[in-house]
């Protein structure tokens, strides 16, 4: 079964671009694929001049950690552990020693307003707490790419609002690139540009 047809997509350094589509329409599928998560049965991928479907293995995997931060609409935080240790992951997994890791955690957390929950675990936050646990771990490594997919999805309208506000700053305080997959049509209004997708393919852009 084919899921993504003929797709064509090109976002600027610093750039926030939203993904607009229908449920089945291809959105989480392109994100895992440009993620790498997924690997496409043909194509280029190429993320910051390096063709990334070129890359395998470890070095794959080295390679998204740096340089992709991930947000979801499912937290996907491990119960067992606190935000801080949350937050730690990904520079555990780079290679970082936990002093520096923790460090990098705690200023995100603090950025982020929760250096009041560093100690607390998932179940102890409320939804909009753990989704900026989840982006304070995306932005762990310094990715040059957050890709989003559906990241308001459960939240309440202000939390919603907070998070709108929230990539914008990201952007103006860090540099971000932004791909957002999402059916809220506030998110997609506030960003540069919007795609549309149908049936695996990018329609329009705005």
């Amino acid at each position: 079964m084919q899921v993504l047809r003929e797709v064509n997509v090109h976002v600027q350094a610093g750039e926030i671009v939203s993904l607009l589509g229908k449920s089945g329409s291809g959105k989480s599928t392109l994100l895992h694929i440009l993620g790498t998560l997924d690997r496409p049965d043909q194509g280029t991928i190429l993320l910051d001049g390096v063709d990334v479907t070129t890359l395998k293995g470890k070095e794959l995997s080295q390679f998204r950690n740096r340089h992709i931060g991930f947000i979801f609409q499912f937290h996907h935080l491990l119960p067992e552990f606190t935000a801080l240790e949350n937050t730690m992951m990904p520079g555990l997994i780079q290679g970082l020693s936990a002093a520096q890791s923790s460090k990098r955690a705690q200023e995100l957390l603090d950025y982020l307003g929760l250096s009041e929950r560093l100690q607390h675990k998932p179940a102890q936050m409320s939804g909009g707490e753990q989704q900026r646990v989840a982006v304070a771990r995306a932005l762990l490594n310094h990715p040059k790419v957050i890709l989003a997919d559906e990241p308001t999805g459960n939240l309440d309208s202000q939390n919603s609002e907070e998070m709108h506000r929230l990539f914008q700053q990201l952007r103006k305080d860090f540099g971000h690139t932004l791909l957002i997959a999402t059916h809220s049509k506030e998110l997609a209004a506030s960003c540069d540009r919007r795609l549309e997708m149908v049936d695996g393919q990018v329609m329009l852009g705005a």
